[in-house]
């Protein structure tokens, strides 16, 4: 999962789209309106719901 902030200057959302067609099985998560910082509206919660996602469908062996 990438999660990436609409208006992200650091990080355009252009390379998050050519990183997932890289490694081909990626979902992209876009947060309207945030830009690059995890204290933006909506990455917080965005990245927190692919980490248990992550650990829901990866469950520790």
């Amino acid at each position: 999962m990438i999660v990436q902030g609409q208006f992200d200057l650091l990080c355009p959302p252009a390379m998050s789209y050519a990183l997932a067609a890289a490694w081909g099985n990626a979902e992209i998560v876009l947060v309207e309106g945030a830009g690059h910082a995890m204290s933006e509206p909506g990455v917080t919660e965005a990245v927190m719901a692919g980490i248990n996602a992550l650990a829901i469908n990866h469950p520790r062996q």
